[in-house]
């Protein structure tokens, strides 16, 4: 997820998430199928796990990463070898990873899955680094991330921006153009992930809805939320921590953004920042409506292995993860989606929640 995209996404319910899920893709869709890689996948140079899909660009078909929690089609400008419009902007992009990326903003045909459109915006990345506060990241001397080389071509931003806020450059949502109205379902199953284009009206109907204010400054347009809240409670160890909440594809677990020291001594983590929650009741509600809740997996104080192995696992209950930040947030990864099926509406300025 981009540091920038953390701010853009912060565009999550004021109005509740409960409602009927969707078993299977609405008639009237355009139905994306997606791939789920699980930690060890790509010969194992994957560590955590990952949603997928394939994307022609300008002739070329890149696999990319995809990702609710930043927007914008930004992949390696080695891999793009047809005609491309170059629009003589330099765009910039960093990741809470710490990740940092440069490239050429450019227009080119786009196609994904049996949706298409010409002239779409993408970031032609020709340059990875780290943040100055993040020197160690994945790209440190020069390493090749698994984003953008080790595994993936490059990543598909489709969070709720219509272009990336903050960001230098590049990039608009590329569900803008290859979509009827912006309108998008991310359904995930782990065995058949999808995404559902143009879902009909009786479909968003299911959907638990909040409208959202789109603001522009300096020619770019972009959603301003008021942010949805999310409280997270883990027995004995933190207690109502509530924050703006996002769900992010991009992330592998569940995450709690706060000041360092905030939320638990920092000896009480394990390396990375996880907590260990073995035994321990997680609860997560979203504005006393929908409550997710589960019994932290079994780790013990100090054993990282076992905590290594859990992350990322569908199978096993989240990881709780707490990296510091100064401005609070919960990120909800791809084991929130197993339990909701999320809509994304860009010409409507709205997004929803359906659980499954």
């Amino acid at each position: 997820m981009s540091r920038c995209g953390v701010v853009a996404a912060v565009a999550v319910l004021a109005a509740g998430i409960a409602g009927c899920g969707v078993d299977e893709a609405p008639a009237g869709s355009v139905v994306v199928p997606l791939t789920y890689l699980a930690p060890g996948a790509a010969g194992g140079a994957l560590g955590e796990p990952r949603l997928a899909a394939r994307v022609t660009v300008a002739g070329a078909v890149l696999h990319v990463l995809v990702d609710t929690g930043s927007t914008g089609l930004k992949v390696l400008a080695s891999k793009v070898t047809g005609a491309v419009r170059k629009t003589g902007v330099r765009g910039t992009t960093s990741y809470l990873s710490g990740l940092r990326i440069d490239g050429d903003e450019a227009r080119a045909s786009v196609r994904l899955g049996a949706a298409s459109a010409d002239d779409v915006t993408v970031l032609l990345v020709d340059r990875l680094s780290c943040t100055p506060d993040q020197p160690r990241c994945e790209a440190a001397g020069g390493a090749t991330p698994e984003e953008f080389g080790a595994v993936f071509d490059g990543i598909m931003g489709i969070g709720m921006a219509l272009r990336s806020d903050g960001e230098t450059g590049c990039c608009a949502n590329p569900m803008s153009a290859l979509t009827d109205n912006g309108s998008f379902v991310v359904h995930f199953d782990p065995v058949v992930p999808e995404l559902w284009l143009n879902p009909p009206e009786d479909t968003i109907a299911r959907f638990r809805t909040a409208s959202l204010r789109v603001t522009g400054a300096n020619g770019v347009q972009t959603y301003d939320p008021a942010p949805m809240r999310a409280c997270v409670t883990v027995s004995d160890v933190i207690r109502d921590f509530c924050a703006p909440v996002v769900f992010d594809t991009g992330t592998p677990d569940l995450v709690l953004l706060a000041p360092k020291g905030a939320l638990a001594p920092p000896r009480k983590l394990l390396d990375r920042d996880l907590l260990p929650t073995g035994g321990k009741r997680v609860t997560f509600a979203v504005a006393d409506i929908w409550t997710w809740s589960f019994t932290g997996a079994p780790l013990g104080e100090g054993d990282l292995d076992d905590a290594m192995a859990v992350l990322g696992n569908l199978t096993s209950p989240p990881v709780v993860e707490i990296m510091p930040e100064a401005d609070p947030l919960v990120l909800v990864g791809l084991p929130g989606f197993t339990s909701a099926d999320v809509l994304y509406d860009l010409g409507g300025a709205r997004i929803g929640l359906a659980e499954r």
